[in-house]
């Protein structure tokens, strides 16, 4: 169910406001629905602006405004790559560096696709790993700038993830081709 939802019915809403010895006089109904026929217009304009510029549903430049106000410009993805960065940047702007924190940012991230696991090593490290998924080339390094932000300070995490590959020929013979290939990244989350 959206928040944001229309009222289909100004003129009827201002009618039935109406006291009842105005309810009958017609000069009083055509002042009422002209107002109430313009006040639906700017409703309708109201709900769409707002339903643009919601992370949900945003696209293209509103997207980028609202990274610019998390403070994640976009990189070179696609609307629904980017949107699942900014969710994560969210949690991670919002993290107290708990390891509970740092799951929550690679699952709005994923979008609850993947299985997370993460290890806490003494005396101040750890290594998270996403499982089952293999992200799109270039997301992971992404991923794991949101972490650094989203980690305790002092803490050094590694983040170990999957990215896919395109398919590729060898010697462009048929049948001899990968259709899909991954290949496995550890990144080291440091730094202040």
């Amino acid at each position: 169910m959206s928040v944001l939802e229309a009222n289909n019915d100004h003129q009827g809403d201002a009618r039935d406001a109406l006291l009842e010895q105005f309810k009958t006089l017609p000069n009083i109904q055509a002042v009422i629905d002209a107002a109430s026929a313009q006040s639906q217009e700017l409703d309708l304009e109201l709900l769409k602006l707002a339903f643009e510029r919601t992370l949900d549903t945003a696209e293209g430049v509103n997207l980028d405004v609202i990274g610019s106000i998390i403070g994640r410009e976009r990189p070179d993805l696609d609307d629904d790559q980017y949107r699942s960065i900014l969710r994560g940047q969210v949690l991670a702007n919002l993290s107290r560096g708990t390891i509970e924190d740092i799951i929550g940012v690679i699952a709005a991230v994923y979008a609850g696709a993947a299985t997370v696991q993460a290890v806490e090593e003494y005396p101040a490290a750890g290594t998270v790993t996403v499982v089952d998924v293999a992200i799109p080339p270039g997301v992971g390094p992404f991923v794991a700038s949101l972490l650094r932000s989203s980690r305790a300070t002092g803490f050094r995490w590694l983040f170990h993830y999957y990215e896919r590959t395109r398919p590729f020929f060898l010697d462009g013979y048929l049948g001899s081709r990968f259709d899909s290939t991954s290949y496995f990244w550890t990144t080291a989350i440091e730094g202040t």
